[in-house]
Parts: C-alpha cells; sequence; structure tokens
C-alpha cells in the first residue's frame, strides 16, 4: 500500500513558489505617486481661481449689492478735471457742484431808452438798450462833455438776474437794474473805451424824465472838506492812535457816495450829504474786512464828530464841548436801533 500523507501537500505547490506578503502592505493594488496627473489638476485649479477673481471684478463695476446702493443714496461722485468720451475736460468744483446756471435765471427787463438824471444837463447821457437774451443785450451810449458828444458801444454779458458787464481791455462798464434806475458805473480808463476822460459814464439813468441841476442849486457846502488842515489836525488830536488809523483806512477803501434822502450839490457841483441838526458835511463809511461802521461830520471851523460801531462796541468822538455829553442826533439814532451804549471820548 502507498503512502499518501504527502499527496495533498504536493499539490499545493504543484503550480509553483507562491508570493511571499510584506508586512505593513494592503492586499490591496497600491497606486504610483509618480504616475498621478499633477499638471492636470494644477490647470483645473487655476481655472476656478480666474472665475472666482473675474465674477468678484465684475460685481464690483456692477455696483455691487444692491443693498449697499440703497444704503449709500444720496451720495454723490466729484469728478475733477477728468476728460470726456469726446474729448472734453470736465472740471466739476466739489465745494459748489450745484452753482446757479446763470442762463436759466429769469432775468430783469434792461430794454429801452434811458437817460442821466441828476446831473448838469452839460454832462447828460443816453443809454440805449436792444437785443437783450437769456445771456445778454446791446447797448449803445451818447455822452456829452459841454458841447461835445462821444459814444460807446457794445454787448454786456449777465453776471446776474439784475446785473450785466461789458468787459473791454483792462476795463468794464457795469449795469445794474433798479426798480426805476439803471445805475452804470465803471472800472478801468476810459481810454479802453476810445472816449477822453471828460466824458462821465457812471451815474443813474431812467425812462423817464431827467432831472438836470441848475447853477443856483449849488450850496457852499465843500465834499473835500475832510481833507482840510484843520480837520486833519482835529481827527488826529481827538482821535486814539488805532481809531485814527481806522479812520484813515475806512476813508481810503470804505468810503460810501452820498446817500440820496440828504444829499445836496457842493460849491464845485458834486454830491455831498449834509447833517441836518449840525448844517455840517457828512460821510459814511464801511469796512468789510472787520464790518466796521463809521459815520463822520465836520465843519469848516474845525469842529468834527465821528462815530465808529460794530457788533460788539461802539465809540464817539467829538471836540465840541456842547456835544460832549450827548451825540448828534443821527448818531443816537443809530445808538438806539442797535440798542448799544457808546463809549464817549471829548478832546
Amino acid at each position: 500500500m502507498s503512502d499518501n500523507r504527502y499527496a495533498n501537500r504536493n499539490s499545493d505547490y504543484s503550480s509553483g513558489p507562491r508570493p511571499q506578503k510584506v508586512q505593513g502592505q494592503s492586499s490591496s493594488h497600491a497606486v504610483s505617486l509618480e504616475k498621478f496627473p499633477w499638471q492636470l489638476f494644477a490647470a483645473v485649479a487655476f481655472a476656478v481661481i480666474g472665475l472666482v477673481i473675474f465674477s468678484v471684478a465684475i460685481t464690483m463695476l456692477t455696483g455691487g449689492d444692491k443693498g449697499g446702493q440703497g444704503s449709500d443714496k444720496g451720495a454723490q461722485l466729484y469728478v475733477s478735471d477728468s476728460t470726456a468720451q469726446d474729448g472734453t475736460v470736465i472740471a466739476f468744483d466739489d465745494a459748489d457742484v450745484s452753482s446757479e446756471d446763470l442762463t436759466s435765471l429769469e432775468k430783469a427787463d434792461f430794454t429801452g431808452t434811458w437817460n442821466k438824471t441828476e446831473v448838469y444837463e452839460s454832462e447828460k447821457a443816453t443809454l440805449t438798450i436792444t437785443d437783450q437774451n437769456e445771456v445778454g443785450f446791446s447797448f449803445t451810449m451818447k455822452i456829452w462833455n459841454a458841447k461835445k458828444t462821444a459814444s460807446v458801444s457794445g454787448t454786456a454779458y449777465f453776471t446776474g438776474s439784475n446785473s450785466a458787464s461789458y468787459v473791454k481791455d483792462l476795463s468794464s462798464i457795469t449795469f445794474e437794474r433798479g426798480t426805476q434806475y439803471i445805475s452804470v458805473y465803471h472800472i478801468g480808463n476810459n481810454s479802453d473805451f476810445g472816449i477822453s476822460d471828460g466824458f462821465k459814464t457812471d451815474g443813474r439813468y431812467t425812462t423817464g424824465t431827467p432831472k438836470y441841476y441848475e447853477t443856483n442849486e449849488v450850496s457852499g457846502y465843500d465834499y473835500n472838506l475832510y481833507k482840510s488842515d484843520n480837520i486833519v489836525n482835529a481827527l488826529s488830536s481827538t482821535l486814539s492812535a488805532d481809531d485814527y488809523e481806522l479812520y484813515k483806512e475806512m476813508m481810503a477803501k470804505g468810503l460810501q457816495s452820498p446817500i440820496a434822502y440828504e444829499r445836496t450839490l457842493d460849491k464845485n457841483g458834486k454830491k455831498v450829504n449834509v447833517d441836518a441838526e449840525l448844517n455840517c458835511v457828512k460821510y459814511y463809511a464801511h469796512l468789510n474786512s472787520t464790518g466796521s461802521d463809521m459815520i463822520f461830520i465836520c465843519s469848516n471851523d474845525g469842529r468834527i464828530y465821528v462815530l465808529f460801531y460794530d457788533s460788539e462796541q461802539m465809540r464817539y468822538y467829538t471836540n465840541d464841548k456842547s456835544y460832549s455829553k450827548k451825540m448828534p442826533g443821527a448818531f443816537q439814532a443809530v445808538a438806539t436801533a442797535k440798542k448799544m451804549t457808546p463809549k464817549y471820548v471829548y478832546k
């Protein structure tokens, strides 16, 4: 009988040697990192990042969150020195973006023939205004100087609803429309307008009958009295040093034209104010830089009366003993209206 003890064992090895199992290795197939498609993975990642950046940029350019737009309602964007698509320079003033467009203002009517009034007939003038539109008007002025005449013509452009200006070289003529008159004044030299200095454009013009002064209307007052030696000496010795400097500055920079209700003509035919109580020449001055006002009255014999006032204080000076403890009525009226008590100085 044959021995079969090793029959099954021999059959296990009949197909060849069995592979040995390595410790720690899975029985599944191992993946090689060297064969992983890294380039394809990087390309996909960069594509995704690019799409995200593009989406954010589109959102920012189109205004972003609509809710955010609502929360910023009323905010404005100011552009300075930008350029439009057609090449036009756009310059906005961010301090006054909504400045009033002059062409949209309703303008006063300047048209008609106007005559200079309250002058001697030898200095009369006519002003003819035609062709008014939303930007300006055409004008012609004919001016007399005794028997000589001269004229100025041109186009004045609106600077406001009631004002217009004609500019020639370094000079200008301004027209201001009032309720009854057109007031005309100029800056610069007559030569820029082609006329000599003897011709006077400035004054008030009316559509009614002009008033011409007669020789007998001239008084004995002198508008230039404040320049005389006795008045200058009285001022320098009566006013404080600071107020004397203020007086000189106000007369140089803020002297106002004589007001209508107390105006007359002096001995030279020049308009002058006269105080009714003191029967003396009176001057008004205002200084914008300090907000100061002054009323100054003086007489031929050297008496002076000066009132300085602003929003905080009032000072009164005189060298007239009879007015050392009271002020002229014109001064007191100002003090009463402003409810201020002035400081008195008498010397």
